[in-house]
């Protein structure tokens, strides 16, 4: 490394591969290896040592904090986002813009988010949750829409759906017309966005939705202290640890945040 070159001096370097290490263990990653592919010098980990390094402390770390990580790990998560190859292929790249801005609207709430399958729907496992969140996926197995009608007309208590776009489950993997009856069920009993509803929107009523689903209760919510409202570019998680409230929060934007803490509507000192 050339004395005073600013070429492998990105601070950025640092910063992301510890948030992408640390948040893959809180995440449920439980080993990893880091590999570099590359044949040239230029941005490689390997020519930063301030990175190795910390990547060090990180891994001794994570291995003292593991039974907290494995806390954040175990807590069950009640909502799941549509993941559907289907939509993949038919509709890219609406359909994976609109799952990743779906998932972080959600992941910015402070709840546990999954992904599910249509092999997962087909095998019964919607029942696990209490929300499912539909993004703009326009092609979905035959299996998946009647799996998710079933899922809103669930006795004892319907699951929530939500829906991204008008046109979505439309059609099956043959392109060929999903059934209109069972469409209009499930459209009847959802919550529909449009195809372009922006991150912070669907945040907002994700924070409204789940309150009234008595999802929010006990649980911590950050705060921006210069708006009174949920921080922005946040991901938070909490969890009830040896008798307290345990927190794990990640800042995804370039700028620093202030926050508090409010559980239940009320300021924690």
């Amino acid at each position: 490394i050339v004395d005073g070159s600013g070429q492998h001096g990105d601070p950025d370097l640092l910063k992301h591969t510890l948030t992408t290490l640390w948040q893959g263990a809180v995440h449920g990653m439980g080993a990893s290896t880091m590999w570099i592919w590359d044949t040239t010098t230029e941005g490689a980990v390997r020519t930063r040592p301030d990175v190795v390094a910390a990547m060090g402390k990180l891994n001794l770390d994570a291995n003292r904090l593991s039974r907290e990580i494995k806390a954040l790990q175990d807590e069950r998560a009640k909502i799941a986002v549509l993941y559907t190859l289907t939509s993949k292929v038919f509709t890219f790249p609406d359909y994976t813009y609109s799952m990743f801005e779906t998932y972080a609207a959600l992941s910015y709430t402070g709840h546990e988010v999954d992904f599910i399958s249509e092999k997962q729907i087909r095998e019964g496992k919607l029942n696990e949750y209490d929300l499912l969140v539909v993004p703009y996926a326009t092609h979905v197995w035959d299996s998946t829409l009647e799996g998710i009608k079933r899922f809103v007309e669930r006795p004892g208590k319907p699951g929530r759906l939500v829906i991204v776009g008008e046109d979505a489950l439309q059609f099956n993997e043959r392109n060929q017309p999903l059934s209109e009856a069972d469409r209009a069920v499930v459209f009847a009993k959802a919550h529909v966005f449009l195809q372009n509803t922006d991150r912070a929107e669907m945040k907002e009523y994700f924070f409204d939705i789940l309150e009234e689903m008595g999802l929010n209760k006990n649980r911590a919510v950050l705060v921006d202290a210069s708006t009174g409202k949920p921080v922005e570019d946040v991901e938070w998680r909490s969890v009830k640890y040896g008798g307290k409230l345990l927190i794990n929060a990640a800042n995804y934007s370039a700028a620093p945040k202030t926050v508090y803490i409010e559980v239940n509507g009320r300021q924690l000192s």
